[in-house]
């Protein structure tokens, strides 16, 4: 499917958009998950998430490192410890469990006039095509801390 192209984000990070042909919806879509958005990040320390304006149009997801996640990006357990009061270690799960969150909260939105994205190609003059991941939902078993099976949710991504 071809759309607007949007604007690259960390390998890690779903590429939810929302697009609309109404340009004062995307902007009112935009400024009401803005506040959102902040909300989550006040909880994270490595990364923040930002609403972006897609490069022709649409609305998308962001997330970036903040200051404090640049620093600590390949620090030695020397430094992590003076700086942060973590190892070098601790740090990485930190940050992984960020981008955990990260992944559930904007998938969070798919359904919500959001959807999710995957790049099927890019063109050498920086034009992309897209397709929609449709989110499929697998019930397995787990264990639980009763020794009863519980049902766990995993989600994957389809194939275009």
């Amino acid at each position: 499917m071809s759309t607007c192209n949007y604007y690259t984000t960390e390998e890690w990070t779903p590429l939810v958009v929302y697009e609309s042909d109404d340009a004062d919806d995307e902007a009112m879509e935009a400024e009401a998950v803005s506040e959102a958005a902040r909300e989550f990040s006040d909880g994270l320390r490595w990364y923040r998430v930002e609403i972006r304006g897609g490069y022709y149009a649409g609305v998308q997801f962001d997330a970036l490192k903040t200051d404090d996640g640049d620093m600590a990006d390949g620090i030695d357990d020397d430094t992590a410890r003076d700086w942060y009061n973590m190892t070098a270690r601790e740090i990485e799960a930190d940050m992984a469990r960020e981008r955990r969150a990260i992944k559930n909260w904007l998938r969070g939105w798919i359904g919500c006039g959001w959807r999710e994205l995957g790049v099927a190609g890019v063109f050498s003059n920086g034009e992309a095509v897209y397709y929609q991941i449709e989110p499929r939902r697998i019930e397995v078993t787990g264990p639980s801390d009763e020794g009863v099976a519980v049902p766990v949710a995993i989600y994957s991504e389809a194939v275009a």
